[in-house]
């Protein structure tokens, strides 16, 4: 800082050093000045110093904020990617869990497919040990149409014994003679050896295979008059009938006429359907339906389906067009609708078109 004077005075900044200089002796004077030019140095050294200590806390302090914004800088780099890395880890996590889940569902899917083959393969079974029985049958019925042939000649020889004891009674009565008796006889045993003849062709005609044992039975059948195939007889078995749905209330064994209730589709059931399997092709000619019996539920209207195989099942039709039957319209009449032409099919489905309060109804089939 620089001393000056003022009204005679000494000052150092705004502090008075000393009097006037007229007051003191000369060397006093100088001494005096000396003392405040020293002051004034020191001063200013210390003025220096505290300006290079603030320039270099503003340095420091700089290199600080600097180092601090940097520093931030980093972190959020480095947290960026380490999020960007968890978020990659997530990713392949679930990744491996989905491809885990779709190998769980194919593996159950191959163990449902297995299980349905398996269960083809029983039904298979069941179909062939059906047919076997079915040939068993047949051959038995062979065997008691050749004991009934045997029958028919011992009664051929009784009566041939009679008519030998009717002849000698009219040759005592009438006289007749020898010749015509032997004539007569001859005829007779004419008409035995046609008998025979026919016999041991009805034998042959029985030892046929076993494949026309079963062309055979169906062409019996066809023959057979007017007649209900068995859902209602008990001819067609419960595990013959099936149903895209069932409801919890209504069992497929319900589903034959007179029942004490019905066949009912599930509730929220979509397109639903019963079928009949009769194992071998039939000639239908007739469906005849029937309403629940415990509740007013009935099907009002319904189409037709048939085929031999189930994927291949085609609608019943009428002038190109499928054609949609008339139901029932309470819940204990019978309705027949006959079916002209007739088809002649293994598998028959009903599909419920109309309904009322439900589909429910109970359902039979008839050929002739």
């Amino acid at each position: 800082m620089d001393a000056h004077y003022k009204n005679d005075h000494i000052y150092v900044g705004d502090d008075e050093i000393t009097s006037r200089r007229h007051d003191l002796p000369p060397q006093r004077k100088r001494s005096n000045f000396k003392e405040v030019s020293n002051t004034t140095s020191t001063q200013n050294s210390e003025s220096t110093a505290i300006i290079k200590m603030n320039g270099k806390l503003r340095i420091v302090f700089s290199v600080t904020v600097v180092f601090f914004i940097v520093s931030l800088a980093v972190f959020g780099v480095l947290a960026y990617w380490i999020s960007k890395l968890n978020i990659q880890n997530i990713e392949h996590k679930d990744q491996q869990s989905t491809g885990l889940k779709v190998i769980e569902e194919l593996k159950n899917e191959t163990r449902v497919f297995d299980r349905n083959l398996f269960n083809m393969m029983n039904e298979q079974k069941d179909q062939q040990s059906k047919n076997f029985k079915l040939i068993k049958e047949l051959k038995n019925e062979t065997r008691v149409s050749d004991g009934n042939l045997i029958n028919m000649m011992n009664e051929q020889k009784d009566q041939q014994s009679t008519k030998l004891k009717l002849i000698k009674e009219l040759k005592n009565e009438t006289k007749v003679s020898d010749g015509n008796l032997v004539n007569m006889m001859n005829e007779q045993k004419d008409q035995q050896s046609t008998k025979l003849k026919l016999i041991n062709e009805l034998k042959n005609e029985t030892r046929v295979s076993d494949g026309n044992l079963i062309n055979m039975m169906n062409d019996l059948i066809k023959k057979l008059p007017c007649r209900y195939p068995g859902i209602s007889t008990g001819l067609v078995k419960l595990s013959q009938l099936s149903a895209s749905s069932v409801h919890e209330d209504c069992p497929l064994h319900q589903a034959i006429l007179n029942s004490g209730r019905a066949w009912c589709a599930a509730k929220y059931a979509i397109n639903p359907w019963i079928q009949v399997d009769y194992l071998v092709a039939r000639t239908i000619t007739a469906i005849l339906t029937q309403g629940r019996a415990d509740l007013a539920q009935w099907v009002k209207s319904f189409q037709i389906s048939y085929g031999n195989t189930t994927s291949e099942m085609q609608y019943y039709q009428e002038l190109g067009k499928v054609k949609v039957f008339v139901g029932n319209s309470d819940e204990s009449t019978i309705v027949e609708n006959d079916l002209s032409p007739s088809i002649h099919a293994r598998f028959v489905r009903i599909h419920p078109v109309s309904y009322h309060n439900h589909r429910s109804m109970r359902i039979e089939m008839r050929d002739c």
